[in-house]
C-alpha cells in the first residue's frame, strides 16, 4: 500500500500538480513507516522549503537526516536537501547534511567547497528592502473534485496570462511559484498594492465570462521589509506575508475601530501588514479597513493587519 500511495504522490506533485494531495499521501506514507518512509520525508521537507513552511519542514529534514548515508542516490538527495535548506536559511541543517556526505565520500562533488562556504558564511548577507507579496489560488481542492484533476493546472496558467503581464508594467524584481500560488517582490509598496488590486480586478472580470467552468478566487499577502536577495528570497519579511494571507477568522482578535468576526473577508481579499500600510499610506488613494490585531505562527508579537477594499471581496 505504501508504494502505491508514493507512486501516486509523485504523480499528483510532478505531473497533475496538485501538491496537497501528493504532500497528504506522503504524510500517510511516513506514518505508517517502512520502505518508503525516509524518501517521503525527501519529498516533503524539498516541497516546503519551497513554500517557505520552514518550521514543518525542519522536522522532516531531522528524519530524513537519520537515513544511512551508503550510496550516491542517498547523498544525491542529501546533497539537494542541503542546497534547499542553505537557501532557505537552515544553514545548520545544511551544514549537517553536508558533513554527513562528506563522512561516507569526501570526494562526492563539490562537497568540501559546499562545508567551507556555509562555515565562512556570517548567516546574515545582503538585505534590501522590499514589498513582499504571496498570493494563493482559494480552494483548489473543491475545484478539483467539482471539475476533476485539471482544474488547478488550468487555473494557474489562466491566472499567469493575467498576473504576469502586470507584474511586468509593475517592474517586479522576483517572481516564484509555490505551490498553489505565488512569491513576488516589488521594490516600493505602492507598485505590490496596485498590482494585487488590478489582478483582483483582472480576476473578477474573468470570472464574469465563465460559463461552465472554474472560477479564479485569490487571496493576498503584503509585507514591506528587509529581506536576503541570495538568488531567491529569504528571512522573517518573507515569512510573514505567507502567515497574513492564511488568516482566518478565528485568528482575529476584536478590537475597538477593527471589525467583527461576522465581517471577515474569506476570498478575494489583499490583507496587508502594518509595516505595508504605513509605507504606501500617503502614495496612493486606497480604501483601507483596518482588521485588528493577529497572532503570526512562529512570528514574536501581535500583528495590526489591514485590509485593502477593492470592491470584490467575498
Amino acid at each position: 500500500m505504501n508504494r502505491v500511495r508514493y507512486e501516486l504522490a509523485n504523480i499528483y506533485l510532478t505531473e497533475i500538480k496538485d501538491d496537497d494531495r501528493g504532500i497528504k499521501l506522503l504524510q500517510d506514507v511516513t506514518e505508517a513507516g517502512g520502505e518508503y518512509e525516509s524518501d517521503s520525508h525527501y519529498l516533503i521537507a524539498r516541497h516546503l522549503l519551497e513554500i517557505k513552511d520552514i518550521d514543518t519542514a525542519e522536522k522532516h529534514v531531522q528524519k530524513y537526516s537519520t537515513v544511512p548515508c551508503t550510496d550516491d542516490r542517498v547523498r544525491s538527495r542529501m546533497y539537494d536537501l542541503g542546497n534547499t535548506c542553505a537557501e532557505a536559511g537552515l544553514k545548520h541543517q545544511a551544514r549537517g547534511l553536508f558533513n554527513k556526505i562528506s563522512a561516507s565520500d569526501s570526494n562526492f562533488k563539490d562537497i568540501k567547497n559546499r562545508i567551507n562556504t556555509l562555515t565562512q558564511s556570517s548567516g546574515t548577507g545582503r538585505e534590501i528592502p522590499e514589498a513582499v507579496m504571496v498570493v494563493d489560488i482559494c480552494e483548489s481542492s473543491r475545484m478539483m473534485d467539482l471539475y476533476g484533476d485539471g482544474a488547478t493546472y488550468l487555473i494557474k496558467n489562466a491566472l499567469e496570462g493575467i498576473m504576469f503581464p502586470i507584474f511586468k508594467d509593475k517592474k517586479s524584481s522576483f517572481t516564484k511559484g509555490i505551490g498553489d500560488g505565488f512569491l513576488v517582490c516589488f521594490h516600493n509598496s505602492k507598485s505590490a498594492l496596485d498590482a494585487a488590486s488590478q489582478i483582483l480586478e483582472s480576476v473578477h472580470t474573468y470570472n464574469s465570462n465563465v460559463k461552465d467552468g472554474p472560477e479564479i478566487h485569490l487571496r493576498f499577502g503584503l509585507h514591506f521589509g528587509e529581506v536576503r536577495p541570495d538568488g531567491d528570497r529569504h528571512g522573517t519579511n518573507v515569512n510573514i506575508p505567507f502567515r497574513v494571507e492564511g488568516l482566518k477568522e478565528d485568528d482575529l482578535v476584536v478590537v475597538k475601530d477593527g471589525i467583527s468576526r461576522e465581517e471577515f473577508t474569506s476570498i478575494d481579499r489583499i490583507f496587508i501588514t502594518e509595516a505595508l500600510y504605513n509605507d504606501v499610506l500617503k502614495k496612493g488613494n486606497y480604501n483601507i479597513c483596518y482588521l485588528g490585531l493577529f497572532e503570526l505562527r512562529n512570528i514574536t508579537g501581535m500583528h495590526k493587519i489591514y485590509q485593502v477594499m477593492t470592491g470584490n471581496e467575498k
